[in-house]
C-alpha cells in the first residue's frame, strides 16, 4: 500500500488498470530482438497478437473491438533510430499497421536521418506504446480537443510476437 500524504490510501496491483494514484497512466512493451546475434541483419516487420479487455477486474470482461493496440512504435540500436513514429497519425500510409486473422503486423518504418535507410543491425530495441488518453473534440465546433480516457478498466494481452529480417 502506497499512501500519497492524502487521506487516500492506494493498493499496489489492485484497482483500475493502469490507473495510478487516480490518473490514467499510458503504457508499454519494450524487448530485445536478438535471434541468430552473430547475423547481420536488416528489420522488416513485427508481428504480434493481443486483446484489449475492458471491465478487466470484473466477471463481465468485455472484448473491445478496436482498430489498434498501440500508438507508438520506436526501433532502434546503437547507431540507428526510427524515432517516436506515431501509428495513428493520418497523415501516415493506412497500410503501417493492420489486423489479418488476429495477427497485427508493423512495417518497420526507416531511420529518422536517412529515409532511405532501413533498421541493420544484429540486434534492435523495439518499444510499442499505448496512450492513456487520446484527444478526441466534444462536438465537431469545439476548438481544442478534451483529453477523452480510451475506456475504463482496460486491460491488454499480448500472446506472442514475432520479428521479421532478412540477411
Amino acid at each position: 500500500m502506497l499512501n500519497t500524504g492524502d487521506t487516500e490510501v492506494f493498493r499496489m496491483f489492485g484497482g483500475i488498470y493502469n490507473e495510478f494514484f487516480g490518473k490514467l497512466q499510458e503504457f508499454s512493451i519494450e524487448f530485445i530482438s536478438n535471434l541468430e546475434p552473430t547475423v547481420h541483419k536488416t528489420f522488416g516487420n513485427i508481428d504480434f497478437r493481443g486483446n484489449m479487455w475492458e471491465n478487466a477486474n470484473s466477471d463481465s470482461q468485455v472484448k473491445i473491438s478496436i482498430d489498434y493496440l498501440f500508438d507508438y512504435l520506436r526501433v532502434w540500436h546503437d547507431y540507428q533510430d526510427t524515432g517516436i513514429y506515431d501509428l495513428q497519425n493520418e497523415i501516415v500510409d493506412s497500410s503501417v499497421l493492420k489486423r489479418k486473422m488476429g495477427v497485427w503486423r508493423i512495417d518497420v518504418p526507416r531511420d529518422k536521418d536517412n529515409a532511405f535507410d532501413r533498421i541493420q543491425n544484429n540486434w534492435v530495441r523495439i518499444k510499442l506504446k499505448h496512450k492513456a488518453y487520446h484527444n478526441i473534440p466534444e462536438d465537431e465546433t469545439a476548438e481544442e480537443p478534451e483529453d477523452t480516457p480510451i475506456a475504463d478498466n482496460v486491460k491488454v494481452e499480448i500472446y506472442d510476437t514475432t520479428v521479421y529480417y532478412y540477411t
